[in-house]
């Protein structure tokens, strides 16, 4: 299948940004990817992130073993190659690592969507009613109702205009957007709508934008 990235490679420059920054790195050959945090860095000598507790260290933290590091930053998709210089274990268990000259920067051709299950509040025609979003992209997604939230609202067709909330397991800031039912699809156990976000919506889209990223970084 074809990557829905295109890759291009710039100079990484001031990586600062870098710190507190939740990262997936992955050792030598072995594809699992493992999440910790940057915890600092001297700028092109090294990197310092967090010993993530899912590794072997024995096996992965021997000097001068590759690496590839990954993280999302403004809504991009970032990787870059690096080797082990050392580890430590007190007084916190730490890895440095070879600070990169270049990074992958990873675009999206299109509008990807991401398989999500996230709890949501839906809103149309001042009824609200708990719903669940599936297939996010920065266009829309599809939200799944059983027959108690198709209850609480009245669906009449396409075209209705109604709001939605939610956050997201990287922020717990809750995001609110304006939407339309492009769709309805519906059974005897559950109620499926297409839905569009509204396009003005500019700020809210851009984090929605970077959380299916985050999503699809995690999946790649």
């Amino acid at each position: 299948m074809e990557s829905p990235y295109e890759v291009d490679t710039i100079p990484s420059g001031d990586l600062t940004f870098l710190c507190g920054l939740t990262i997936s790195i992955q050792f030598g050959s072995d594809k699992t990817k493992h999440y910790c945090r940057c915890r600092g860095l001297s700028l092109s000598k090294f990197i310092l992130i967090q010993t993530p507790v899912s590794i072997n260290q024995k096996k992965d933290l021997v000097p001068q073993n590759s690496v590839i590091v990954r993280y999302v930053y403004n809504g991009t998709v970032m990787g870059f190659k690096a080797n082990i210089i050392q580890s430590i274990d007190t007084p916190f268990r730490l890895i440095f690592i070879s600070y990169p000259e270049l990074i992958d920067r990873h675009t999206l051709r299109t509008c990807e969507r991401a398989d999500v299950i996230i709890h949501a509040q839906f809103t149309l025609a001042d009824k609200e009613t708990t719903v669940i979003i599936r297939d996010l992209s920065c266009n829309g997604c599809l939200l799944v109702l059983d027959s108690n939230a198709k209850r609480t609202i009245h669906l009449e067709g396409g075209d209705q205009v109604g709001f939605l909330s939610f956050s997201t397991d990287i922020s717990q800031e809750m995001l609110n957007i304006g939407c339309k039912i492009m769709r309805i699809r519906s059974d005897k156990k559950k109620t499926e709508l297409g839905i569009e976000f509204d396009s003005h919506d500019t700020e809210t889209l851009d984090k929605i934008t970077q959380y299916v990223d985050h999503i699809l970084m995690i999946l790649a």
